[in-house]
């Protein structure tokens, strides 16, 4: 990427993530990481991507880092880079498992991390762990389901 205005940008992003204003640095990343995207660049498209995803774990938010840690795998299946691509899908796994574990989390957001944890374990040829996965979402879901109905039950008179 030899446009100047991005390579400034990118120096903003080292600079903020040096410093510790990982919210800044990690937003500046994503945008490289769409500018890179956009301009046909696949591998600095995933380094930005897996940058940002740095970022948002030294801020904690494990959802956000899981999806630039996918980004960035999806980046490097472009370039044919497995090595990477697998990295980064076992990175993103983990924190979405960290994820699906807040229980601040919605039902419904809890169930969408757990399919796309088992997404990733399926796309690193572990059958077994993403079938588990999928379960553990169906019964939240069932269950969630169940409460649901059971609260606004009409009373019987």
């Amino acid at each position: 990427m030899g446009n100047p205005g991005y390579e400034q940008l990118e120096k903003e992003a080292e600079r903020n993530f040096e410093v510790g204003r990982f919210l800044s640095a990690a937003r500046e990343f994503q945008a490289l990481s769409l500018i890179a995207e956009r301009e046909k660049e696949a591998r600095a498209a995933g380094r930005f991507a897996a940058k940002s995803g740095d970022c948002w774990l030294k801020l904690g938010n494990h959802f956000n880092a899981a999806a630039m840690y996918e980004r960035a795998a999806e980046c490097y299946s472009l370039t044919g880079d497995i090595g990477l691509r697998r990295k980064y899908l076992k990175i993103a796994l983990s924190e979405l498992l960290l994820a699906a574990k807040k229980h601040e989390l919605e039902v419904s957001k809890r169930v969408e991390v757990l399919i796309r944890a088992a997404n990733c374990s399926r796309s690193l040829g572990d059958q077994k762990v993403a079938e588990r996965l999928l379960l553990k979402a169906c019964k939240e879901a069932i269950s969630t389901a169940e409460k649901e109905r059971e609260r606004v039950k009409p009373e019987k008179a």
